[in-house]
């Protein structure tokens, strides 16, 4: 009776997957990708490697994705810095054209003096 694919051993087991591999796909991936994307990513650089073992090398070598980071506001009303001036007073309607792009570029011109 011959063995069950379950039970045969990998020949090449010692290299399929090593730390080296995924360290290098991990670096691949921008640090940015869990365990089922490093799967993907491998596959497609020829290693064939199971998930679960993916994620126990990552364990063991220290190896985490980068969590993305929440939105933070970063307005802030309450500043005493000075405040352009509204050119365009809510009159977005131009009579002649590039009148209102005139406008616009004048304030950019003012904010660089403050800056």
């Amino acid at each position: 009776m011959g063995q069950s694919s379950a039970f045969k051993t990998c020949a090449g087991r010692g290299k399929a997957g090593s730390g080296e591999e995924i360290q290098a796909a991990h670096r691949r991936t921008r640090e940015t990708c869990g365990a089922e994307r490093l799967q993907r990513d491998l596959a497609e650089h020829g290693v064939e490697v199971k998930v679960c073992r993916i994620k126990r090398i990552r364990k063991n070598l220290g190896l985490k994705c980068k969590q993305k980071k929440k939105f933070k506001a970063t307005t802030d009303s309450n500043h005493t810095l000075p405040v352009a001036e509204n050119l365009l007073e809510q009159e977005f309607e131009a009579s002649a054209p590039n009148e209102v792009w005139n406008a616009v570029r004048r304030i950019a011109d003012k904010r660089k003096k403050y800056s």
